[in-house]
């Protein structure tokens, strides 16, 4: 059946469909599954083993399989009288053992192929399904609309041969079109230039390369005089008009600051609320695609404005850039006459207008391609993304480092002697728990890459601080939970939440030296004549080896003169495991053995009692290896019993060759500082620290090592042998004998019996490895560097650098402590914490040697927390190349834009025209006789943009061109194109400087002249101006004519003014 496996940052889970299991299961036949064997095995008598209940002496006597479902209940058989579960419990601890048999039997047969899927989650892009489709239908239509196009376009003919963009162009195109070009006289004559009413009147078409136009009597309408009081820029475009500059203006300024203000938010506090990630399905769906969400579409939409807007400022500056150096003063007639800007992209435009000196088109056209850069870095500002709400409360401290002992009273007896000789009531708690044991845990973690425990990292405890209150405030309350696809989950949902709190930190931490001493064999081993009688028995021993060595039960550390003497095992034990049973020589195999073990000054010493042992108590960890036979060898009864005290058990693990032994002698010391930590509100998961004060020892963990105290309960009586005995242990003493003492239980329960062995326990397997398929023996901290330097014994065997093991084993250290320090923890405290304030019981005594006795002491002075909180939400992520980049284009805008509306605008008030269409073109040209002979001369393009270098005023060879007023062909002014003369030139500029400073006696004065006949023309020629306006007008006397023309110019020249 399909089985799902997740794996992830926080595990691995694994998911099956109960539907689909319970529709295929079927009764496992006997042919499949040995089922006696496993019922054999399941109700083995031998869980004791691996078992250990605390507090054995007073936890009732379990048999078999039913102490692993007392530990379930902690072995309390009260809480399992009436309790519905045990059945259910029951039912779970057989189906896991059948589980873990068959996961067994499947490693160990040959390995098949199985078919499956794997699916890797991945960031990656994704594509919303509206805007694609939307898209690529604009992209089919756009391809479409080209392809037919370039099909029609063949078919089409235009009957142009130059771009009509130029004024030359135009010119030429309305050269032989004088319905057209009358038609635009009389229109400008009674009204203003550029209104095209008669225009909409005619019918135009084009032929060989000129506009013909052929006038609709019918339609014909007669034009109206505009007022001749309106507004100055009433002609001018919309975008250059001074209230849509403003507007423009405005729209930069806002959309800056929105973009300022989001981003520092966004740096700060986090764009999270609901108006900023708001998005819908379009369609009913479980799938993203169908996600519509409007902060991905309105900064694009914002920037496509600004684009569109400022292409029509643009369009409008190339447009009317040729006819605004025209109106400021006469210029050569090539290039502007054959100038435009209009068919060119933008980077050529600025080019082209830098090259004429055009420096406002340039300035509009680069802010035009910084425009289409402003749209692309706008559409990159926003991303959806999870991000956090930040926030800041104020929290009570529960805990603080433990500075004060542990205090047990003990009933005692008067055959009980000093102390706790076997640590049975007090170390033996320490190992309870069998579900979540720090041993287990640690070990796991070590060997397996298990999690780290609760506030806990690299080694560090955190004292823990109670997070609860947080989903009480109001930034919790306050901040929108994050969306989920699953319709299902409530608004109520716990919300992911980060915690930094500056807390005390502890650390176990080891001092190591090397023993030199472990080069010297017979310190802690001996050799043996294996055919001597009356040591071996040797009628029953095999015969293959005549000598070997057999490692000692202890390590002798003289010339020491403290602590002289260690155990090879946790304690003084005769060693068993382990053979090499998968060796491929018959007779011997590779054998390692690792244990940690307590340090003793002299051959005898109390585990518990401060007489004898002063802490921190010295401890070694050692390795051996060698090769060892594949059977044991036993021991005569009499000399074993006699000399060895092995009265139960007389075999003997015998070593082939000399052994190997490398050993560190290491001290334990307990550290702490202030750390800020960062933890996860629900789990208590650390994600970062930093340690931020100096890191001190902290003495107080090894104050105490089972110091009496004299201590009397109600009721005592030492004559009748009862009283009670009291004794302070600091946490320090009980990790490090807890941990020391676990691979050897036989003092605080022995597996075999209620007697002690001088024998290895082999069936004492619940603290300890012993795999004799690679002969190999450890405890569990021994294991841990064993799988820590990927099972490679040779790491640690090196004489001259022990490094490596030293690091592996104050790594060891570090984790076990942290373990040791995080369980156990209630409202009350722990093994490594306190609560805070906490004080010595009343009822604790004297110490019975009349030493200092214990005072209340704390680390810690404030009881509030100052924490910092970062709730997980969805929140806009603003890029900031994205961001400052859109937002340096903007300032460019803003200042162009406000360059251009202040010193540009009065470029432009001298025209009256907005050159939108062709009439308006036309219509300033419609009675320019020297200009469209000019241009009837150069009839070739080329000569219309030929940069022509002028040599002075006086040079006849350069013509000029102006945007003015000039007397036309009927003797009206008009404004128009038009060549004209150096001189008319100059009294122009007299006659403007006349009417700058008030005066009027001048005007008309350069004008009247140009009325005289022959008078000259464009410097080639003389051309007399045709002044008829109709045959009755040309009949008339010249005085009368030139009486009539001067009216008409003065009735112009007011209107103009006005």
């Amino acid at each position: 059946m399909p089985v799902s496996v997740s794996t992830g940052p926080a595990g691995s889970s694994l998911d099956i469909d109960d539907g689909t299991f319970n529709a295929r299961r079927r009764l496992v036949e006997s042919t499949f599954i040995n089922q006696t064997r496993f019922e054999n095995a399941f109700l083995n008598q031998n869980w004791t083993s691996v078992i250990y209940p605390s507090y054995p002496s007073s936890t009732p006597k379990w048999g078999g399989v039913s102490v692993l479902l007392a530990a379930l209940y902690e072995f309390a058989p009260l809480s399992m009288i009436g309790k519905e579960s045990v059945v259910d419990q029951a039912q779970r601890i057989k189906q896991r053992f059948l589980g873990e048999m068959m996961l067994n039997t499947v490693v160990r047969n040959p390995l098949t192929q199985q078919t499956g899927n794997v699916i890797v989650t991945e960031r990656r892009v994704v594509v919303n399904l509206p805007i694609a489709v939307s898209l690529a239908v604009l992209f089919v239509l756009s391809a479409g609309l080209i392809a037919f196009a370039l099909l029609a376009s063949g078919r089409r003919q235009l009957n142009l041969y130059h771009d009509p963009a130029s004024v030359a162009a135009l010119v030429q195109l309305t050269e032989d079109d004088t319905v057209l070009r009358n038609r635009l006289k009389i229109e400008q004559s009674i009204s203003s230039p550029g209104n095209g009413t008669q225009i909409r009147s005619m019918r135009h078409y084009l032929r060989d390369g000129t506009i013909s136009t052929i006038e609709n009597k019918v339609n014909k309408q007669e034009g109206t005089v505009d007022d001749p009081l309106a507004k100055r820029d009433e002609h001018l475009p919309f975008p250059l008009r001074l209230y849509a500059g403003m507007l423009l203006l405005l729209l930069l300024a806002l959309v800056f600051a929105a973009i300022s203000t989001l981003f520092a938010l966004a740096q700060t506090v986090g764009l999270y609320e609901s108006a900023f990630t708001y998005q819908t399905d379009l369609v009913p769906s479980g799938s993203s695609l169908f996600t519509f969400a409007p902060y991905s579409i309105i900064p694009t939409l914002l920037a496509v404005i600004i684009g569109l807007w400022w292409d029509g400022l643009d369009d409008t500056f190339r447009r009317l850039q040729p006819f605004v150096t025209m109106s400021r003063k006469a210029v050569a007639v090539s290039p502007i006459i054959g100038l435009s800007y209009l068919p060119t992209y933008s980077v050529v435009s600025v080019v082209k207008a830098l090259r004429n000196k055009h420096e406002h088109v340039a300035l509009v056209s680069t802010a035009a391609i910084l425009v289409q850069v402003l749209t692309v870095s706008m559409s990159a500002l926003w991303q959806r993304a999870d991000g956090s709400r930040p926030g800041d409360l104020t929290l009570s401290r529960t805990f603080e480092p433990r500075t004060q002992p542990f205090v047990y009273t003990l009933a005692g007896s008067t055959s009980m002697g000093a102390g706790d000789p076997t640590g049975e009531e007090i170390i033996s708690s320490f190992y309870g728990n069998l579900s979540t044991n720090w041993l287990y845990s640690a070990a796991l973690q070590l060997a397996y890459n298990g999690s780290e425990p609760p506030w806990s990292s690299d080694g560090w405890s955190f004292v823990p601080v109670i997070l609860s209150s947080i989903i009480e405030s109001d930034v919790y309350k306050n901040t929108p939970s994050t969306n989920d696809s699953d319709s299902s989950t409530s608004p109520s949902t716990t919300k992911a939440v980060n915690v930094t709190v500056t807390t005390p930190a502890l650390r176990g931490v080891l001092d190591c030296s090397t023993i030199t001493q472990s080069s010297n064999l017979s310190d802690w081993s001996t050799q043996w004549d294996l055919t001597d009688r009356m040591i071996w028995n040797v009628s029953k021993n095999p015969t293959g080896l005549q000598r070997g060595y057999e490692v000692n039960s202890g390590f002798d550390l003289a010339p020491r003169t403290d602590e002289s003497r260690t155990p090879i095992l946790a304690r003084y034990r005769t060693l068993l495991c382990c053979r090499n049973l998968s060796s491929t020589d018959t007779d011997s195999g590779t054998s390692a053995l690792g244990y940690w073990s307590n340090n003793y000054n002299g051959a005898l010493a109390y585990d518990f009692d401060n007489s004898y042992v002063t802490y921190p108590r010295n401890l070694t960890m050692k390795w051996i290896r060698g090769s060892t036979a594949r059977e044991w060898y036993s021991m005569n009864e009499t000399y074993s019993g006699y000399y060895r005290g092995e009265y139960d058990d007389f075999r003997h693990l015998i070593w082939t060759q000399e052994p190997q032994m490398s050993a560190l002698n290491c001290q334990p010391r307990v550290e702490w500082s202030n750390a800020s930590v960062t933890v996860d509100m629900d789990s208590g998961r650390v994600y970062r620290y930093k340690i931020v004060d100096s890191v001190q020892e902290l003495p107080e963990a090894f104050s105490d090592a089972y110091v009496e105290h004299d201590y009397v309960a109600p009721g005592d009586n030492a004559t009748e042998g009862v009283f009670h005995n009291q004794y302070t242990v600091s946490f320090g003493v009980l990790f490090q004998d807890a941990m020391l003492f676990a691979s050897d239980l036989q003092k605080f329960w022995p597996s075999g019996g209620d007697g002690e062995s001088a024998v290895e326990d082999l069936d004492d397997q619940n603290f300890n490895i012993r795999l004799e398929s690679k002969g190999l023996n450890t405890d569990l901290m021994s294991f841990a560097m064993y799988q820590l330097a990927d099972g490679d014994v040779d790491a640690f065997m090196t004489a001259d650098d022990q490094s490596c093991m030293e690091q592996l084993g104050q790594k060891v250290f570090s984790t076990l402590f942290q373990h040791f320090v995080s369980a156990n923890v209630t409202a009350e405290g722990g093994w490594g914490f306190q609560k805070l304030g906490a004080t010595l019981p009343a009822i604790l005594a004297p110490t019975a040697n009349g030493s200092q006795p214990d005072t209340n002491s704390s680390l810690t002075s404030s009881t509030d927390a100052s924490v910092h909180v970062d709730i997980a939400v969805e929140v806009l992520q603003m890029s900031p190349v994205a961001v400052y980049l859109s937002l340096v284009i903007l300032v460019l805008l803003i200042l162009v834009t406000s360059f251009v509306y202040t010193f540009g605008y009065r470029l432009f008030r001298k025209l009256r025209s907005s050159f939108e269409n062709l009439a308006d073109v036309v219509g300033v040209v419609c009675d320019s006789e020297r200009l469209r002979r000019w241009v009837r001369d150069h009839p070739d393009p080329k000569s219309w943009v030929e940069r022509v270098h002028e040599h002075g005023r006086d040079d006849a060879r350069v013509p000029l061109v102006r945007l003015g007023m000039f007397i036309g062909s009927d003797g009206m002014e008009r404004w128009g194109i038009e060549l004209v003369e150096a001189e008319e030139e100059e009294e122009e500029e007299e006659e403007e400087e006349d009417e700058g400073k008030g005066g009027g006696g001048g005007e008309g004065k350069g004008r009247r002249k140009s009325l005289q006949p022959g008078g000259p023309s464009s410097g080639r020629e003389s051309t007399t101006l045709d002044l008829s306006v109709s045959e009755a007008a040309s009949s008339a006397p010249e005085e009368t004519r030139t009486d009539e023309t001067t009216q008409r110019r003065a009735n112009g020249r007011e209107i103009l003014r006005r």
